[in-house]
């Protein structure tokens, strides 16, 4: 939750689970932490490339097939 801030409510929601919604909105807020701040070396495809993986919401994650067809892959 860190990296990838708290889930939305609609995210939340996708998940069709009245227990992991209540574990997720019980959790104390953090302060979110950029993946650059994190990996400083990193390039912007390469940090594009892990937002993109680290989506909560496995519906709006990149797919495998996105992913190797990524910039910082291809």
């Amino acid at each position: 939750m860190e990296v990838t801030g708290r889930p939305s409510q609609a995210d939340i929601e996708s998940l069709n689970s009245s227990v992991a919604a209540t574990m997720l909105e019980s959790l104390p807020s953090t302060k979110i932490k950029k993946i650059k701040d994190i990996f400083p070396t990193a390039t912007d495809e390469a940090i594009d490339l892990m937002t993109n993986l680290l989506r909560f919401n496995p519906s709006k994650r990149i797919s495998v097939e996105q992913a190797l067809k990524h910039p910082f892959v291809a």
